[in-house]
């Protein structure tokens, strides 16, 4: 797992002192990995603790080995800029495409395999799959839905809040319930998840954050890697970390039997329908 991954899923559970630093190592890996640890929270107007404090969260046993990761991942990572107001056309298009490869690479290094694996051996018992996401995350939550529709399960996806509520506290063993909130904390999405624990439904959670109120309300966290950027309006890559997820889920579970519908055969009709 990337430092830097780590250390965007869990930006929204640090302290001002350890954000500040987290987001200048973000901004400066290359000039960071060559800085002392008195260098570096010198540089950050923070203390010597906070820097140790914060490399333990994310995983290190100290500043030595954080360094060590830091370098590796400097030396492997392709490097490009964030997308700003001022890039020429050309230029930000490219850079769209960048930074959507580069939070894709970061979300499969923060993703745990095994624990996703072991959500769809769960959720390939269910006759039912309920998915709640508010504002942007219910594109991505009816998306999942249609795809879920291939197979042979009833999949739904709900938006308004007395709608989620409802839904949820129709869920019972023989479902699913995934939320999913780029923030995590959405709190109708965090309910909806809860009472769906609570009837017996598997859940799991899809959010740009490990620490957040969804981690803690569902049984499996799944986790995207987007590094906020003040010139988007929305977390669009983000979203596209969140549609790669619920790919991963389909074919896991079409991997390991559960039946599809004839796809070709749909089309075929709709195909039909339209030319009438």
């Amino acid at each position: 797992m990337g430092i830097s991954a780590e250390i965007k899923s869990m930006r929204n559970s640090l302290t001002n002192a350890e954000g500040a630093l987290a987001d200048y190592i973000l901004q400066n890996k290359e000039p960071v990995s060559r800085m002392s640890i008195y260098q570096l929270a010198e540089m950050v107007n923070v203390s010597v603790p906070t820097v140790t404090r914060l490399t333990k969260k994310v995983g290190c046993s100290g500043y030595r080995d954080f360094k060590f990761h830091l370098v590796s991942e400097v030396a492997v990572s392709p490097t490009h800029q964030r997308a700003g107001e001022s890039d020429a056309n050309s230029a930000l298009i490219d850079k769209v495409f960048l930074e959507n490869i580069q939070n894709l690479q970061d979300t499969l290094s923060l993703l745990d395999a095994i624990d996703l694996i072991a959500f769809c051996n769960q959720m390939i018992k269910a006759k039912r799959i309920v998915f709640f996401g508010l504002g942007a995350s219910n594109l991505v939550a009816r998306y999942a839905a249609l795809r879920f529709s291939h197979m042979d399960f009833q999949a739904e996806a709900y938006e308004d809040p007395l709608m989620m509520l409802l839904h949820a506290k129709r869920t019972d063993q023989r479902c699913a319930a995934i939320g999913i909130s780029h923030s995590g904390e959405t709190a109708i999405t965090i309910k909806a998840i809860e009472i769906a624990k609570r009837n017996g439904a598997v859940t799991a959670g899809i959010s740009n954050y490990i620490n957040s109120p969804l981690s803690a309300a569902c049984d499996h966290l799944f986790c995207t890697a987007y590094a906020e950027n003040k010139v988007s309006a929305v977390a669009l890559s983000s979203h596209i970390a969140q549609l790669a997820i619920i790919d991963a889920m389909y074919l896991l579970l079409a991997k390991n039997g559960r039946r599809t519908w004839n796809i070709r055969e749909i089309d075929d009709t709709i195909a039909a329908l339209l030319r009438v």
